[in-house]
């Protein structure tokens, strides 16, 4: 899924702007999406476990560089853009407007639930409760839920 997402993004950008700067504007938009995505599953349940989740911006920026290390690795040295275009060149005209339509749907639920659940349940105080994220004792969670 990633990958045909990466690709979308690439070719369309690429056609765009004629520069191969689309592929770093790709790997920034799937790496934006992905940290989104892992927020509105993390910040839901550290909010059903009582747990604060309020990581240092030092913490997002280094979970944040992970995946664009992880998504250039992959797309630039594992898989390029030539493999993926040659695995969906011959990709029907309906098939690929209802894909595109499919991508943009997955990137702006991605981020509009994404900012969603990070400004509502981002920055909630449980009461009774002494947990943060950077300093739970799980075992006593788990015990405790």
């Amino acid at each position: 899924m990633f990958s045909y997402i990466y690709y979308r993004i690439y070719s369309t950008y690429q056609i765009k702007w004629k520069s191969d700067i689309a592929g770093l504007y790709a790997l920034f938009m799937l790496s934006i999406a992905q940290l989104l995505n892992l927020n509105t599953v993390i910040i839901p349940i550290c909010y059903a476990l009582g747990i604060n989740f309020l990581p240092s911006k030092l913490s997002w920026m280094i979970v944040h560089i992970g995946f664009i290390t992880c998504n250039a690795i992959y797309f630039w040295k594992i898989t390029n853009y030539d493999k993926l275009h040659n695995r969906w060149k011959s990709e029907s005209k309906y098939k690929k407007r209802r894909n595109g339509y499919l991508v943009v749907l997955y990137l702006l639920i991605s981020f509009v639930l994404g900012l969603t659940v990070l400004h509502y349940l981002g920055n909630w105080k449980a009461k009774n409760t002494k947990h943060n994220i950077e300093k739970v004792n799980y075992p006593t969670i788990i015990r405790n839920f």
